[in-house]
């Protein structure tokens, strides 16, 4: 099997600023971030209803959730401790769902048994591990620390959210730690949206993380879209968004909204991206 066909679709012509990673993050720190949000999201679902509709993910109950959770953390489990070259096909996909949704308690139990083992098997992978990942990467086990780690701090915001009275907006979150999501969102998971985040022109939607400086653009048009770091000249029907990262970070997952950030230029900009993206 070709490298290509083993590390996810290649989206060298979307990231084409995206060579150089800076380093918000490195593989320490967000391993044990990933155990520590990881925590944070069973505690918040063992005191939350299940019940509860979550506002990040329309349609789904908090119990959804966590089901879906548990299954993410099975299924990249087995690929990082197999070195599977894909991702587990439909049928098996089925068999590490949660057998029994509707048992609460033992619901939460079993996601957190998921998550506990998925942080064993990061921890345990080599620094060469060969396995599949959802986009090129040059590191199997980072690409999968980093990406486990945003699953996670997403949807334990959204969990917390579950109940909340006022949702959270971003501020709260660690800015290196945002920014370093920002930056996996536009150098890497904005390749899954390449088919539906079309626009009839060109728009480009230009990023300023104020609490870190980091700077990213994402360029939307006819074709796939196309990102990057640094900073980037734009025009009247562009957006430039100012804001903290952590504000950054929940706007582009869709998450917040972003009337009350600064933004420069053509705000419609950034509703091609909130009907396009990530729900």
């Amino acid at each position: 099997m070709g490298d290509r066909e083993r590390r996810g679709r290649d989206p060298a012509s979307m990231t084409r600023g995206c060579d150089v990673r800076p380093a918000f993050t490195g593989d320490d720190e967000r391993l044990a971030l990933l155990e520590s949000e990881g925590a944070l999201f069973v505690a918040t679902a063992r005191v939350h209803d299940l019940a509860a509709p979550v506002p990040g993910c329309p349609g789904w109950k908090l119990r959804e959730l966590v089901a879906h959770l548990g299954l993410v953390y099975r299924w990249v489990t087995r690929v990082v401790r197999d070195g599977r070259p894909g991702p587990p096909d439909r049928a098996e996909r089925c068999s590490l769902e949660d057998p029994d949704p509707g048992d609460g308690p033992a619901l939460v139990e079993r996601a957190q048994v998921a998550h506990a083992d998925l942080v064993d098997a990061l921890r345990a992978a080599p620094s060469d591990l060969d396995c599949w990942t959802v986009w090129p990467a040059a590191s199997a086990r980072s690409f999968w620390i980093r990406r486990q780690l945003f699953e996670t701090l997403v949807h334990r915001v959204d969990a917390q959210n579950s109940a909340a009275a006022r949702v959270a907006d971003g501020t709260d979150l660690v800015p290196r730690v945002a920014a370093d999501g920002v930056d996996e969102m536009v150098c890497g998971f904005l390749h899954r949206y390449a088919g539906q985040l079309r626009t009839d022109t060109g728009v480009t939607l230009a990023l300023h993380a104020t609490d870190t400086d980091g700077r990213w653009w994402i360029r939307l048009g006819p074709d796939a879209p196309t990102s990057g770091r640094g900073a980037v000249d734009t025009g009247p029907r562009d957006a430039q968004v100012e804001a903290t990262a952590g504000e950054l970070l929940l706007m582009l997952w869709n998450r917040r909204v972003s009337w009350d950030l600064r933004v420069r230029g053509d705000r419609g900009a950034l509703e091609h991206w909130q009907r396009g993206a990530h729900r």
